[in-house]
């Protein structure tokens, strides 16, 4: 979702950045697909550098690649799977505590938000959550507070 809105909004703003390299570089979108499984749904983006600040790259570096909302957005984007509604009709998400080794295992936290409909129909936190924390994007709803989990990395090949 927030792919989708990066090429039409200001407020949404995507960059790479080079190993080795202190800045990070803009990037635009090319295209997107979109593949709609029983586990989740997964995107393919094919992103470039913008021609006027292009680094020299060669095919095949390796790069990381941030998608941020601006400061000054009303909110963060989210698809109705990450949101665990109560009883009481208050929303919350399941928000990612990861623990201190480096194997993307961690413990997931009831984390209360308050949301809204967006223009096209979907959700958007609005409160609730700090600046780069990480949600459960998909099947919120059937994680407990505290369950112990790992970041999903993709399918085994």
């Amino acid at each position: 979702i927030l792919f989708q809105r990066a090429g039409r909004e200001a407020d949404v703003e995507i960059s790479a950045r080079l190993p080795g390299r202190p800045d990070s570089y803009p990037l635009e979108i090319r295209e997107y697909t979109s593949d709609a499984t029983a586990v989740g749904q997964s995107f393919g983006l094919t992103l470039a550098f913008d021609p006027e600040t292009a680094p020299d790259v060669l095919p095949g570096s390796s790069v990381t690649v941030t998608a941020r909302l601006a400061e000054d957005a009303t909110g963060l984007p989210v698809p109705t799977a990450a949101l665990v509604p109560a009883p009481d009709g208050s929303v919350s998400v399941m928000r990612f505590a990861p623990d201190q080794g480096a194997d993307g295992t961690g413990r997931v936290a009831r984390t209360p938000v308050e949301v809204e409909v967006a223009d096209d129909g979907g959700f958007v936190i609005t409160e609730g959550l700090a600046p780069g924390a990480e949600i459960v994007a998909a099947g919120a709803a059937t994680l407990e507070d505290g369950e112990a989990v790992r970041r999903f990395t993709g399918f085994p090949q």
